[in-house]
């Protein structure tokens, strides 16, 4: 069950799928004979500029019809939950955990005489849960991102900084009942060690959280061949960019290297909405190129001509555009808080979170490092490519419901 959205789960149930499991998946709104034009026309009315690509990635051709069951109604009446919260009628929190219960229940009809029921946190609402228990289905909670103790704590000074309200908190209805799937579940899937980290930390027991991190397509291995750099630094940021991924730290950073007489050129590739303000007070001028939202396959291209790549969050679960950098290769500069499978100075180089000096430090480190820099690039790509495909995942995680089912 992939809740409201997609995440990853579609990918899961696909390489699970292709690996022998029989699966069935439960999504939100899956348009099948809409043309893109009219439903990013849609997606203007809910606030979402790129709605068909999103649609898009929920298609699944290689599954039989059957197999894909659509609960619309439920999304579609959580979107006029978010209206009622854009006009001031109703709390962001309290639509999302109203409109996520209202999945779970529309999802519950779904669940019968299967062995397991992997449901997305949140999404295990309205009934969900309790009817796979009453069947006696074993509940995998999958949950792909830090613990909301952990992201409150992290956050909390930066978006009273610039006067953002933060959604992820311990006490936000939403994220309450993401705990509370989380802590009915037989077991809790996490997308990275440090995820468990935050998990252990606020009390939930290690022998009920399991780890296994996300994969990465093959297409995205060894994209980086050149390592020489000619004229400036290309840095690379992909994925939203805002206060969460520390651009407010990056910025800063990167012109304190530019008034230190580093040639230097930083791309960010995403929605960047939320930097706006940081983005026309900086001084990096033509320096600093925002792409903006690209479709994937683009993507590739901006890997493949990149130097380094600069991701210093303050919170993920395993951030997968650092998953697809080091796929392809580059030396990526990083905090722990990203959940990336990096040991420092051996596949990537990892610095605190929230400081400007040691991201500068970091760059400037790597620039007149060659040698050190094509190896972490290249031992980077090798981890990725042996440890995290999505064959792995697969495996790793049908052995998880043979174990629990068994």
């Amino acid at each position: 069950s992939t809740g409201l959205g997609r995440l990853h789960l579609v990918q899961s149930a696909e390489h699970l799928s292709r690996a022998g499991v029989d699966v069935e998946v439960v999504q939100g709104w899956v348009p099948r004979f809409l043309p893109e034009t009219a439903i990013n026309l849609l997606g203007r009315c809910v606030n979402s500029k790129h709605l068909a690509a999103g649609m898009k990635k929920r298609q699944m051709p290689s599954f039989p019809r059957k197999n894909v069951h659509s609960c619309a109604c439920a999304e579609f009446l959580t979107q006029g939950l978010f209206i009622l919260n854009r006009v001031g009628l109703l709390g962001r929190g309290k639509a999302a955990k109203l409109g996520w219960a209202l999945f779970g229940h529309s999802s519950a009809r779904y669940i019968g005489d299967q062995d397991i029921f992997h449901v997305r946190s949140g999404a295990g609402r309205g009934g969900a849960i309790e009817t796979a228990r009453r069947k006696n289905v074993k509940v995998i909670v999958d949950h792909s991102i830090a613990h909301p103790a952990f992201l409150e704590n992290a956050l909390r000074k930066d978006f009273d900084r610039f006067n953002l309200p933060l959604s992820i908190t311990r006490d936000d209805p939403f994220w309450r009942s993401i705990i509370t799937d989380c802590q009915e579940g037989d077991l809790i899937l996490v997308n990275s060690d440090f995820v468990k980290e935050t998990f252990l930390a606020e009390g939930f027991p290690a022998e009920r959280i399991a780890v296994v991190y996300l994969g990465v397509r093959e297409d995205f291995f060894g994209l980086k061949r050149d390592y020489r750099i000619d004229g400036s630094v290309e840095l690379l940021f992909t994925g939203g960019f805002g206060i969460r991924k520390g651009a407010q730290y990056l910025i800063p950073a990167l012109e304190h290297l530019v008034n230190k007489g580093v040639d230097l050129r930083m791309t960010v590739v995403g929605a960047f909405d939320e930097a706006k303000e940081l983005i026309a007070n900086s001084t990096l001028g033509s320096k600093l190129n925002c792409v903006g939202f690209i479709p994937q396959d683009d993507l590739k291209r901006y890997l493949a001509k990149a130097d380094i790549y600069l991701f210093p969050s303050l919170g993920e679960g395993c951030a997968s555009s650092g998953m697809e950098a080091m796929a392809a290769g580059l030396p990526v500069i990083t905090t722990k808080e990203s959940g990336l499978p990096i040991i420092h100075g051996e596949n990537g180089w990892l610095i605190p979170s929230k400081s400007e000096e040691a991201i500068s430090e970091a760059v400037a480190h790597l620039v007149v490092n060659k040698k050190l820099q094509k190896r972490l690039g290249q031992q980077a790509k090798k981890t990725i490519s042996d440890n995290f495909t999505w064959s792995h995942y697969a495996r790793n995680v049908s052995g998880i419901y043979e174990s629990l089912s068994g």
